[in-house]
């Protein structure tokens, strides 16, 4: 009984998130700005380096040719519009189910706790996905930002899992989507330093880096001309674009903090506190990478434009969980009710056993 109710409260959820992720969706792409055409990117004619971040444009372009064999679609417009719909549903799948895992040091906890994580984790991503992709004023829209996010949870679920093949797998196609897997090796030296040997660890790291910069270095090769279009990017042969001496004049403007301090939905304001007493010590250490990607990103990005910071919008939200289920009383009252509820329904079970044995 208890079982069935959490199932047909985990199908009301689901079907929530297909709204949710319907109009998102729409308002993503809608009320983003197209820096760069889509038709551009597919055809593989995008400057770099919005063009090394080529894998949703390549794979848009194959199911375009399949779904226009068959006289599915009119234009791309309609399979970018398909691939947006489906990596916003497959982000809030896997970060959902995969949230316990994650925040919980025991994930055998008790199915209510379970549950209790996966619903605010998916609340929560419902609340701060707009203030980076929506909200802002100027939004620009790029296919691979949302499948970056959902990439980055699961290179992040695959290490806590210690799945070291199924890692790697998605960490070489996540790194053809954006550079930014580059980040998942640190958090594995963050999350393994006290407890891999050095030799293990350092080998592992030190793979990672050759298989990002394989991938690289093949990207660069494919589209190493790609720069003609863009003086900016000319510089670093397309690389990326040296955004510092930008990002230190934005800065100095106070109109640019209010901005600044609402992306996570304003939730890294009460991660500050909260995470001196997470007590799950994978996820603590992880959350450390965050200022650091936040350093790094004065270097290649625009530090106004929320959207960059997309990567990182899983692990403020994990650490705002771990933080709540650190408090013991919090999980000692889930169970307790767990436990109550199961006591009533045996005992429930206990005269319809007696009338059947009659």
């Amino acid at each position: 009984m208890l079982r069935q109710k959490y199932n047909l409260s985990a199908m009301g959820f689901s079907l929530i998130c297909l709204v949710y992720t319907f109009f998102f969706s729409q308002m993503h792409i809608l009320n983003g700005v197209e820096y760069i055409p889509f038709q551009k990117l597919v055809r593989g004619r995008a400057p770099t380096p919005f063009q090394y971040r080529v894998l949703v444009p390549w794979l848009a372009g194959k199911v375009h040719n399949i779904l226009d064999h068959y006289s599915l679609v009119e234009d791309l417009e309609q399979v970018k519009y398909l691939f947006e719909y489906g990596f916003v549903l497959a982000l809030f799948g896997v970060f959902v189910y995969a949230s316990p895992y994650l925040v919980l040091n025991d994930p055998n906890t008790g199915l209510k706790t379970r549950s209790l994580v996966r619903v605010v984790s998916g609340c929560l991503l419902m609340l701060t996905l707009p203030f980076h992709f929506i909200i802002p004023t100027t939004v620009y829209y790029y296919p691979y930002d949302i499948s970056s996010i959902l990439f980055f949870v699961l290179g992040l679920v695959f290490l806590r899992l210690e799945k070291w093949g199924a890692f790697l797998v998605v960490f070489v196609i996540g790194t053809f989507n954006r550079e930014t897997t580059i980040f998942l090796s640190f958090i594995y030296l963050l999350t393994n330093w006290k407890n891999t040997p050095r030799a293990r660890l350092m080998g592992y790291f030190l793979l990672q880096i050759a298989l990002w910069l394989a991938v690289k270095y093949l990207l660069f090769l494919a589209f190493q001309n790609n720069t003609a279009e863009s003086v900016w990017y000319a510089d670093a042969m397309g690389i990326f674009k040296n955004t510092w001496n930008d990002n230190l004049k934005v800065l100095l403007m106070p109109q640019t903090y209010p901005r600044l301090f609402s992306a996570y939905g304003y939730l890294w304001l009460p991660l500050l506190p909260v995470w001196r007493h997470i007590r799950g010590k994978w996820i603590k250490s992880a959350l450390l990478i965050i200022p650091v990607y936040h350093l790094s990103m004065l270097i290649p990005g625009h530090v106004e434009e929320l959207r960059i910071y997309g990567e990182m919008l899983p692990l403020v939200l994990l650490g705002i969980m771990a933080g709540m289920v650190s408090n013991e009383k919090w999980i000692q009252e889930a169970n307790r009710e767990e436990t109550r509820q199961g006591r009533i329904e045996k005992a429930m079970e206990m005269p319809q056993k007696g009338q059947k044995g009659n």
